[in-house]
């Protein structure tokens, strides 16, 4: 992420499962979650988030519908919650 932001970028779209994102979340790297929610049930997948010690208050910031029942939620990360355990 350093020779990300020695190269002007600010923002990166990260995507990944729970082992990903948890990484990302314990260096206080994420800022601002986006979830899909696609009206379909699969009954299996790749695990968004795994368990961790500290509860991460978010905030909605917006929501957008698409036409086949797709929405897109946006949720802003307080912040108190940078680092996971509050590091």
């Amino acid at each position: 992420m350093t020779a990300l932001g020695q190269q002007g970028y600010q923002r990166v779209w990260l995507v990944g499962g729970a082992q990903v994102i948890n990484a990302f979340r314990a260096e206080g790297l994420i800022s601002e979650y986006r979830l899909i929610v696609i009206p379909t049930l699969i009954g299996q997948g790749i695990a968004l988030f795994s368990p961790v010690a500290m509860a991460q208050p978010l905030s909605l910031v917006a929501v957008e519908t698409y036409g086949d029942g797709v929405v897109q939620l946006r949720y802003g990360c307080s912040k108190d919650c940078t680092r996971l355990g509050g590091q």
